[in-house]
């Protein structure tokens, strides 16, 4: 939609979420650039920013939000979208600055995609929390938030039968999933033998769209 006219910046958690998101935009025949693997080579990163900043073919960027340092420029960018919320405040803040920086000519929009009920949005809902405090809080991770813990430790997964996803589409849960790690260890004491899985984490029941437009960055 926004792709023909407006560059774009999709901020992933994980090379899962990367690999998905670029066979998605293989198959609308989107091209893009991939700033996602942390095997690439410095001269191929630089080369993909470059492109993007400078080409008008490659419009879609997808980029590790780990890897959004300091210094690079992506101002070429409008759309900045997070495929999930992200934990520590700072490090969103430092994402969106890739695109909200001195000599922006557009708004910027920046837009977080949650699933209904799971634990993306109480991650969210809790993030909310703790940045409306009046108390400093920082938890650098998701595991030392004794709300976040209690709400993982009490994670439910959902029968399959319910959750509109076919038998036949359920093989495997693929073993790269990056869950935090009490749910990890949950899930492994929950199902040891991944060839017997008949249940799944969390399908994707409905997307909520959070938007944001905020002038106030700086770089």
């Amino acid at each position: 939609r926004y792709s023909q006219d407006e560059k774009c910046i999709i901020f992933v958690n994980s090379q899962n979420d990367a690999a998905h998101i670029d066979d998605a935009l293989r198959l609308a025949r989107i091209p893009h650039l991939l700033y996602a693997n942390s095997v690439m080579s410095q001269s191929q990163r630089l080369h993909n920013i470059t492109t993007f900043a400078s080409s008008i073919m490659y419009n879609v960027i997808v980029m590790d939000v780990r890897l959004a340092a300091y210094g690079i420029d992506l101002s070429a960018a409008s759309r900045v979208w997070f495929l999930s919320p992200i934990w520590q405040a700072a490090r969103e803040r430092q994402a969106i600055k890739r695109a909200h920086r001195l000599g922006q000519q557009r708004p910027v929009f920046v837009e977080t995609l949650l699933t209904q009920g799971s634990i993306e949005e109480a991650l969210w809902i809790r993030r909310q929390e703790i940045s409306n405090s009046d108390r400093h809080i920082f938890v650098k991770d998701i595991e030392e938030d004794g709300k976040m813990r209690t709400m993982l430790s009490n994670a439910r997964f959902i029968d399959h039968s319910n959750s509109g996803i076919l038998q036949s589409e359920i093989h495997i849960v693929p073993p790269n999933i990056r869950y935090p790690e009490l749910l990890r260890q949950k899930y492994q004491r929950w199902l040891p033998n991944p060839t017997d899985i008949d249940k799944i984490p969390f399908p994707k029941i409905k997307r909520l769209v959070l938007r944001v437009s905020d002038p106030c960055f700086n770089s």
